[in-house]
């Protein structure tokens, strides 16, 4: 299908480039991890990167359909406080503004639509409180909206 594997010699890990995408596989990375080693998945022959707080992600998708394919992505909502998330432990500043931006931007506009609202209300205060706190440390420093709706 045209794609072509590149290697990152130095992490083990293998993404897949298209003239019209990248792909790399992802999978949660529970417990202590793997400390940043891929998982090897023998049935696909494939090498995937444990990523923390994916599990968040995967218990909220939708389906829609690119082209003839159905392809499965995260609700807006979990993606927003993914990212909220996993902010602390971006090492790049620069990843970590950008992750932070989007975020805002993303999260800020699903403010207006009602029933966006309530889910991000919903899925949020579902998560473990450990989980809540950080996204609020995140929240805090970037999005005076986003906090006071998070907190009241």
């Amino acid at each position: 299908m045209d794609f072509t594997p590149i290697s990152d010699y130095i992490t083990g890990y293998i993404k897949y480039a298209h003239p019209e995408l990248e792909l790399e596989f992802l999978t949660p990375d529970l417990g202590r991890g793997k400390s940043k080693k891929p998982y090897i998945i023998k049935k696909l022959h494939i090498k995937a990167q444990g990523l923390r707080y994916l599990n968040l992600l995967q218990s909220h998708i939708m389906k829609i359909k690119h082209g003839d394919i159905f392809v499965q992505i995260p609700e807006p909502t979990v993606y927003v406080l993914h990212k909220f998330l996993i902010s602390y432990k971006r090492s790049k500043i620069d990843k970590r503004k950008r992750d932070l931006q989007v975020a805002k931007n993303i999260g800020e506009f699903l403010l207006k639509d009602k029933d966006q609202k309530k889910k991000l209300k919903r899925i949020f205060t579902s998560l473990p409180k450990k989980w809540q706190a950080r996204i609020i440390n995140s929240v805090k420093d970037n999005s005076e909206v986003l906090y006071k709706f998070l907190t009241k």
